[in-house]
Formats: structure tokens, C-alpha cells, sequence
């Protein structure tokens, strides 16, 4: 996307890979099975391996904290926004830890 933490990925990513559609489709799928399997198993394994074979293993490990950071970075977004639109609105579902919210709200805002 075009706003300014899509931008910041973007840059970052272009300096761990060459611009190649190869090299693309090798971090697009990489990122995938990481959100898919939750950054474990053997897929996962499997292309942070390819990467570092094609380019270096320094641009694997880059590639799995990029796509950690995106995922904790998901994780973070749905639980505020779970708090903002659910918990001080009245829907909170039954699943939801009202305290865990609070105090992670105020930690993270």
C-alpha cells in the first residue's frame, strides 16, 4: 500500500533482495507460509533456506524479522482496535479479556 509504514516496508525490503521476479516471488512466498504457519514448520524452513542460498543468510534472518515484526505488528493492531470497537463500546465477545485489553492499550498508546 502507499502509506508511510507500507513505504517503510517496501524500502527495507528492496535492500534484502535484488529486484528480480524470481527474488520477488521467493520473499512473496516466504511471507506467506511465515503468516500462514506462524513463523514455524518445515515450509517456513524450507524457503528461509532457498533465500539464503540465493542470496545470503543475513538477507534470511532479515526476512524473518521483517515478517515477525509484521505479524506482532498484526497481532498488536487487532487487539486495540478489539478493545476500541468491542470492549468500550459494550460488544465485547465472550472470548475477550477485558483486563488484558486495558492494560495493553495503555502500554502500547
Amino acid at each position: 500500500n502507499n502509506s508511510n509504514l507500507g513505504a517503510v516496508w517496501h524500502t527495507s525490503t528492496k535492500q534484502i533482495m535484488e529486484n528480480s521476479p524470481s527474488s520477488l516471488d521467493r520473499f512473496a512466498a516466504y511471507g506467506t507460509h511465515f503468516a500462514i504457519k506462524d513463523g514455524t514448520g518445515h515450509s517456513v524452513d524450507d524457503l528461509s533456506s532457498s533465500i539464503a542460498h540465493r542470496k545470503s543468510t543475513m538477507a534470511a534472518k532479515a526476512a524473518e524479522a521483517v515478517a515477525f515484526q509484521q505479524m506482532w505488528m498484526d497481532l498488536m493492531g487487532n487487539t486495540i482496535l478489539a478493545f476500541l470497537r468491542g470492549t468500550l463500546q459494550g460488544a465485547k465477545r465472550k472470548e475477550q479479556s477485558s483486563l488484558f485489553e486495558v492494560i495493553f492499550f495503555i502500554y502500547y498508546i
